[in-house]
């Protein structure tokens, strides 16, 4: 691994506290993250299916710096229930304390020293801005691996040990050292990371957003070695987000995300890149966020449903969707949502509950065949309505159709009759007597014909393409 050391005079020797006041821990709760935006603190209470609005808790305090403040690299110190993060003002960087009510502390790290009271002298821009806390360590990162190297470093935040506030060596934290370590971003910039169960660093790299390419990169905290790069699938590909700014890992080893472009809070699965929507806390830029590690960013019994599966497979010319729910809780039922290109979604139809009075802790199977799939890529997804009407979403399944030949359904009909073509065309509806009972001009893709107004009977639908080929289709009218 390359190590960079950099030497220079420490301007700061003292710790300063941006105001008197007395500084007041957080409460370690379920569904409660932070977030800075700039300056700005903010709290948000998760509700799953829905957009939050965060609770203004404060201006993250400036009092002795010049210029705005950009608080970053934060993370949550379950030994102090404190935030601590890294303060860029400028070309100066301090360790920030800060607690419940947004009062911040602005402290120099004694061993690390650099010009212009920068102690990350070499790697001013762009600043550090990728950072968690693990047992009273601060793991920091910068995030913009494309002009340079990236590197990484740890700094004490344990007031009760002797290296308090100063580097210290990732492969012996006991030992202090005044290195900034080299590490790889294969796939793009890293956004963020959390640190989690597995003691493994996870963050997010934006290789290229106009066509989501996004992934999931594990590193050692020891050497920051990548151990795992994986792509990113599901909700949060189906979006070109900037960036994620912040990230959240709780007590039930899950990892969340929120895209900076839409607001959009995503939950991913580690192990294989998978990505669930699950909230919506408001788009923004320059932002990083936090949460308690021994908490729930969703607890459990605060989920409608629990999937056991949800699958989509294609027999024939149709899709067959379905979905095993292993609890249901206050469920009114599922709508399930197609779309063309994972972004535009819209409901096909709507599934009520097995559960009895929309509840159950048992596994309940369910299954939908959409007859009409489009030529091409087909995603779906479930949305799920509470009683009350509030709704979560599934993660995305896709299944892709290559040769659709012309549909005709539903049949029999009373009503409307889809008639869904490959070539555009003209057709003509023939009662069982050889009299014409419709006629007209079909176009490439799905037409709708109103027979409301025919006798029942059996039909034959004789379609003619544009290089005169006719095909003769049975349908029967109720």
């Amino acid at each position: 691994m390359m190590r960079k050391i950099y030497l220079s005079i420490l301007a700061l020797g003292l710790a300063f506290q941006a105001g008197a006041q007395a500084t007041t821990p957080f409460t370690c709760t379920n569904g409660v993250v932070y977030q800075v935006v700039g300056n700005a603190f903010y709290e948000y209470t998760i509700i799953p299916g829905q957009a939050v609005t965060g609770t203004w808790i404060a201006n993250i305090n400036n009092s002795g710096l010049t210029g705005t403040v950009a608080v970053n690299a934060m993370g949550y110190d379950t030994i102090s229930n404190m935030l601590w993060a890294l303060v860029c003002n400028g070309s100066r960087t301090y360790v920030v304390e800060i607690d419940v009510n947004g009062h911040a502390s602005y402290l120099p790290v004694s061993n690390a020293s650099g010009a212009d009271d920068d102690f990350f002298d070499g790697v001013q821009s762009p600043y550090f801005n990728v950072g968690d806390v693990h047992d009273g360590y601060l793991y920091a990162a910068v995030g913009n691996g494309i002009n340079g190297p990236t590197y990484y470093c740890v700094i004490d935040i344990n007031k009760n040990r002797s290296t308090y506030l100063q580097l210290v060596d990732p492969t012996n934290l006991t030992q202090a050292s005044n290195n900034t370590y080299a590490i790889s971003t294969p796939d793009g910039p890293i956004q963020d990371w959390v640190y989690t169960q597995n003691n493994t660093l996870v963050s997010v790299s934006v290789q290229d957003s106009i066509n989501h390419k996004y992934f999931v990169v594990t590193y050692s905290p020891t050497t920051g070695d990548v151990q795992s790069s994986i792509p990113i699938t599901g909700d949060a590909a189906n979006y070109t987000e900037r960036g994620f700014g912040s990230m959240f890992y709780d007590a039930s080893g899950n990892f969340y995300i929120m895209g900076n472009s839409t607001g959009n809070l995503y939950r991913v699965d580690i192990t294989n890149g998978a990505t669930t929507q699950v909230a919506n806390i408001g788009a923004n830029n320059n932002n990083d966020g936090a949460s308690c590690p021994n908490s729930y960013v969703i607890p459990p019994n605060s989920l409608p449903i629990t999937l056991q599966s949800f699958t989509v497979k294609a027999n024939g010319n149709t899709a067959s969707v379905q979905w095993t729910s292993a609890v249901e809780s206050n469920n009114k039922g599922f709508y399930v949502e197609r779309s063309a290109d994972g972004q535009n979604w819209k409901d096909i139809t709507f599934v009520a509950t097995k559960a009895a009075g929309g509840n159950s802790s048992a596994p309940l199977n369910y299954q939908y065949t959409d007859q009409n799939p489009q030529q091409g890529y087909n995603y779906y997804r479930l949305k799920q309505v509470s009683l009350e009407g509030t709704a979560t979403f599934s993660g995305v399944q896709s299944v892709v159709f290559s040769n659709i030949g012309t549909r005709i359904y539903p049949n029999p009909t009373n009503g409307v009759l889809h008639v869904n073509v490959s070539v555009s065309g003209t057709y003509r509806l023939v009662n069982a007597g050889g009299a014409i009972a419709l006629k007209g001009s079909l176009q490439s893709g799905d037409n709708l014909l109103n027979v409301t107004g025919l006798s029942s009977g059996i039909y034959f639908m004789q379609i003619i393409s544009g290089n005169n080929v006719k095909n003769t289709y049975e349908v029967e009218i109720k």
